[in-house]
């Protein structure tokens, strides 16, 4: 395993132009048993943290545990649920769906996507600040995007009309407190184009999908590495888009928060994929067995530990289940599973990698339940009714 070099400078310090993050979402599906009368979700003491607009009269307001959802019958809503089970409503529901949340590395700003309509993938980026109680919107298309700061942001398609998440689009770094957009481009000076972005947690290292030309029913999939100490783009893996099977080489592509790692699942029409985790020199790290439907992986804050969705063989009613892949071992641990259902919408980690939050799937909307369970698939609750893509932090939210 390589590992993170903890001393580099932050992208945005050394080069005004490349930033890096990247975003990965994941789930589950399950049966619904009824819900514990009492839920909590297990979080470290409370910290301080300043107000937007701190004076001698207004209490700070202190951090805790926030799990952001899309929701509503729709998912076109944002609500965020407390330790103890609060819920509040961030944002009403307006558009269409909430495709993806997450939030800043300081937890004080939340960036998701919306699309126009259930029908219409055209979407937004959004931006909701803590401190005011607003959200804005940035300027273009998006089709995916990840935090590299408290105010910075990787945005993929800002301008380009979105045909498929198989588009290569250009790379932007916008700043959501200035307003400014600008390309990422490597070291001789060309405008990195790809799809759905992921970075290390210092934002030095930066994955991304690119999609070469269709040659009869297979477009050629590359996993490349970008490195901000030097500019240099390499390919960790390369693969192909199988258009008869809809199946995707690197789907969902994840890199650990020390940038050693990166996760992808192959997927397409058939059931009996897998999920992959290379190191950044090629070699695979980790390579799970035949999956009815992965997908997306989400990784603990400290890189130790790997959650993803995903159940064995071909049965009927097809499995749901989690996974957990401890870093270094040559198998992952099933700590739950369930059926009748496959692929939910999301799942995190919360804060300090004692829990997993994620979304079971209703066979009847866009939105289904948001669960929690401990890390060794014991006490599992049930914390909303309507929620998908759920995203934790430590974030100063007061509750009701």
């Amino acid at each position: 395993m390589i590992r993170c070099r903890p001393s580099r400078t932050p992208i945005l310090a050394v080069f005004a132009i490349v930033v890096i993050a990247a975003a990965g979402l994941a789930a589950c599906g399950g049966s619904t048993p009824p819900p514990s009368p009492t839920v909590t979700v297990t979080l470290s003491p409370s910290s301080a943290s300043p107000s937007a607009s701190p004076s001698a009269t207004t209490p700070a307001v202190k951090k805790q545990l926030a799990i952001a959802v899309a929701s509503g019958s729709a998912a076109n809503g944002i609500s965020v649920i407390g330790s103890s089970g609060q819920v509040k409503q961030l944002v009403a529901p307006h558009g269409g769906p909430v495709r993806a949340l997450a939030w800043s590395p300081d937890g004080n700003r939340l960036a998701y996507v919306q699309a126009k309509s259930v029908s219409d993938y055209t979407s937004t980026m959004w931006v909701y600040d803590t401190a005011t109680g607003t959200a804005h919107s940035l300027a273009g298309n998006s089709a995916a995007f990840t935090w590299v700061g408290p105010t910075q942001l990787i945005v993929a398609a800002m301008s380009t009309p979105m045909i498929s998440y198989r588009t290569n689009s250009p790379l932007y770094v916008v700043d959501v407190t200035k307003g400014t957009r600008t390309l990422v481009k490597d070291a001789a000076g060309h405008t990195l184009r790809g799809a759905n972005p992921t970075a290390s947690a210092d934002g030095t290292l930066f994955a991304f999908v690119h999609y070469g030309k269709a040659t009869g029913g297979e477009i050629p999939e590359r996993l490349l590495l970008y490195d901000a100490d030097t500019l240099a783009v390499s390919e960790v893996a390369h693969g192909a888009y199988a258009s008869d099977l809809d199946g995707d080489a690197f789907s969902f592509p994840s890199l650990s928060p020390d940038g050693s790692l990166t996760y992808a699942c192959q997927t397409g029409g058939d059931p009996g994929f897998k999920c992959t985790v290379y190191r950044v020199d090629g070699s695979k790290a980790y390579s799970s067995p035949a999956l009815v439907w992965p997908t997306n992986g989400a990784w603990d804050a400290k890189s130790a530990r790997l959650a993803f969705g995903g159940g064995n063989g071909m049965v009927s009613p097809l499995p749901g289940a989690i996974n957990v892949w401890p870093v270094g071992n040559a198998k992952a641990k099933r700590i739950l599973s369930w059926s009748p259902s496959y692929v939910g919408a999301g799942l995190a980690w919360t804060p300090f990698g004692k829990q997993i939050v994620y979304a079971v799937p209703s066979a009847g909307g866009p939105n289904g339940d948001i669960w929690v369970v401990n890390a060794d698939g014991t006490n599992k609750h049930r914390l909303l009714h309507n929620g998908s893509y759920p995203a934790c932090a430590e974030a100063p939210i007061e509750f009701p």
